[in-house]
């Protein structure tokens, strides 16, 4: 097992989850109130979600890559792992019982390994096939 991972976390379904609500107004669009709302959630969230799981698993704020417009990157001791994908596996349910199954939670790990380009394809083809993997009910 490698001994740093880098953990990519990206939010699929925002700009749906945005502009549409199950009880909006007689022309079904939010409200600019409930626009704004919406999306200063999601940005604190794409910031807050990182931050949470590094303090969860005991670790110091410098390992957040980066974070901000629904994705994350985080780099991890390989001895995490499991608790890393507990914690989002969570993390993933709340925001899809929140939005109503609007938004997804995804996300991908790999070996920090190698040319910063194929851990970064690594990373990448691992989100596609998640993305285009339906999730269970």
């Amino acid at each position: 097992m490698s001994e740093q991972i880098l953990l990519q976390g990206k939010l699929l379904g925002i700009d749906d989850f945005l502009i549409h609500e199950p009880k909006a107004n007689l022309a079904g669009a939010v409200t600019d109130e409930r626009l704004a709302a919406r999306s200063l959630w999601f940005t604190l969230l794409s910031e807050v979600l990182p931050r949470a799981l590094l303090a969860e698993l005991e670790l110091a704020k410098l390992l957040l890559g980066s974070s901000g417009g629904g994705q994350f990157l985080v780099i991890l001791p390989g001895t995490v792992r499991e608790a890393a994908e507990l914690f989002l596996q969570t993390a993933s349910q709340q925001i899809r019982a929140v939005t109503g199954g609007r938004v997804k939670l995804l996300w991908s790990i790999t070996e920090n390994l190698g040319d910063w380009t194929v851990v970064r394809k690594r990373l990448t083809d691992e989100l596609q096939r998640k993305q285009n993997t339906p999730l269970a009910a």
